[in-house]
């Protein structure tokens, strides 16, 4: 029991070795910084496998760079919005 415990708690702080292992630690996508953690392994995982064919590779590159530029607006719009939120409970403009 104690071994299953340190190895989920390896596992889970990181990630990149869990990948090398075969583990793969469950992952909270409920915000978009979440899901930019995830696409940021994912690419570290594609980038790194050295059996992909390169167009393939690139592909996949090209398709999770999309996903990541949509993640970090989303992530920059939630953090001015929770902004705005606040300004706006205060009762100021500035």
């Amino acid at each position: 029991m104690l071994y299953d415990d340190l190895r989920a708690k390896l596992l889970t702080s990181d990630r990149r070795l869990a990948r090398l292992l075969g583990a793969v630690p469950r992952v909270s996508t409920r915000t978009p910084a979440d899901v930019l953690a995830v696409l940021e392994d994912a690419v570290n995982a594609a980038r790194d496998d050295r059996a992909a064919c390169p167009q393939a590779k690139a592909r996949t590159l090209a398709t999770l760079s999309a996903a990541i530029l949509k993640a970090i607006e989303l992530t920059e719009m939630e953090g001015r919005l929770t902004e705005i939120e606040a300004r706006l409970n205060r009762g100021g403009t500035r």
